[in-house]
């Protein structure tokens, strides 16, 4: 059959022709039954799952042009680099796209924007650049879109406020700048939103407050999002302060506006958000004193306030909730008294501002950063525990300040795992 001559000519390009998963790519077999990965409808290859097959190529011999009824691509953590070609564009039934953890390079090719059924977009954790194409705009469709941690800059296109299906969206992790667009507030099906790790200014559009599920905003009217659950706005350039509604959110579990602009006094309303688990304010122009509410937080397992120009007493509460240590609350010359730690949570320091973040310590820690997760989960317990604490005493010395960051984003590379994993499995 046609479309396995062409994929088996792909196959031809691939650097490791040993690769053992890809065996049963032969002429002699049968494509639609004894081919890894492959799957077909009524004798087309309508999916292609390779997701980790060890492929080492591009995708400019790929046969786009040849498999006209393929709907599911999962080309995944492999070793694909080069370009997405625009041909692209023949993959006319594609529903799901999945290139993500690959060394792609180069631009969204405009193309995509004619694959009209798109429903799934994920191509994170590559080296793209450029802007992001208007043209996705046009696919009404999408339920997820995911290009986070590659090197896109400019704007965030208006035209994404055109894609009132999308449930999920993670732009976190590039060098997107200029404003959060107002059009975002069409995007009623939207549970997650992730904008962390960009240049982004301004303050969050009021109209964001119109979005009845989405995980997270600042504005007076996001008191209207019940079903708020996720928000991760960190290391932006938002200022403003946190609105007293932001105590309707009562199914609020994971807050980060950390390293940002915000100022004013914490809002008491926190205090009702009775199943947050992690909230991280550091890094802020915060004032005043810390609210007693923060006792109703019994869920509470990890907050940080330091580097804010909070005074008075830390709340003799605090000491009886899990999770909290002394240096969440360093860098608030005018705070008194220091709850006893407890446990060995996350107890590094977090970095001070922006500037520590280079890019280049960012890329010299990618690889490690992203297999020591897995072996942080198998080593769990007490001797991981141990390890952070003794890095710990290390860190609140004033050494390996890049160590106390490659930590912070380590937890907050788990948990965007773990949201993610959980929306792939809707």
């Amino acid at each position: 059959m046609e479309e396995a001559i062409a994929l088996l000519k792909w196959k031809a390009t691939f650097k490791n022709q040993t690769n053992s998963l890809l065996a049963s790519w032969t002429q002699s077999s049968n494509a639609c039954g004894d081919w890894y990965g492959v799957t077909c409808l009524n004798g087309r290859v309508s999916k292609l799952d390779i997701q980790g097959a060890r492929v080492i190529s591009t995708l400019y011999d790929f046969p786009f042009s040849t498999l006209p009824f393929l709907e599911y691509v999962d080309l995944s953590v492999n070793n694909l680099s080069g370009t997405i070609p625009p041909e692209i564009s023949n993959l006319t039934n594609l529903v799901y796209l999945d290139l993500h953890t690959n060394m792609i390079s180069g631009t969204i090719p405009l193309q995509i924007g004619s694959l009209a059924k798109l429903q799934n977009i994920n191509i994170y954790g590559n080296l793209l650049n450029g802007s992001i194409p208007i043209e996705i705009g046009y696919l009404r469709s999408l339920t997820s879109l995911d290009l986070g941690t590659n090197s896109l800059n400019g704007s965030i296109p208006t035209s994404l406020g055109n894609l009132t299906n999308l449930s999920s969206l993670f732009l976190n992790g590039n060098h997107l700048s200029g404003f959060i667009p107002a059009l975002l507030g069409n995007l009623t099906s939207l549970s997650i939103l992730y904008l962390q790790e960009n240049n982004l200014s301004g303050s969050i559009p009021e109209e964001i407050g119109c979005l009845r599920s989405l995980s997270g905003v600042i504005p007076a009217s996001l008191g209207n999002l019940t079903s708020l659950s996720v928000l991760y706005l960190y290391q932006n350039n938002l200022s403003g302060s946190i609105p007293e509604e932001i105590g309707y959110l009562r199914t609020l579990s994971y807050l980060d506006f950390s390293t940002n602009f915000l100022s004013g006094s914490i809002p008491t309303s926190l205090g009702k958000l009775r199943n947050l688990q992690w909230m991280y304010l550091h890094n802020n122009n915060l004032t005043k004193k810390i609210p007693s509410s923060f006792c109703n937080l019994m869920k509470l397992e990890v907050v940080y306030l330091g580097r804010n120009n909070l005074r008075g007493e830390i709340p003799q509460c605090l000491v009886n909730i899990s999770g909290l240590e002394n240096n969440s609350y360093e860098g608030n010359d005018g705070l008194r008294g220091f709850p006893v730690s407890k446990g060995c949570g996350s107890n590094w320091t977090p970095e001070t501002n922006n500037s520590d973040y280079e890019s280049d310590d960012e890329e010299s820690n990618y690889e490690f950063l992203n297999d020591f997760w897995k072996a942080a989960f198998m080593g769990y317990g007490s001797g991981l525990c141990i390890g952070v604490s003794i890095i710990y005493i290390m860190i609140s010395t004033g050494n390996l300040k890049w160590l106390a960051n490659f930590f912070e984003k380590l937890e907050q590379k788990i948990i965007m795992r773990q949201i993610r994993k959980k929306q792939s499995q809707r």
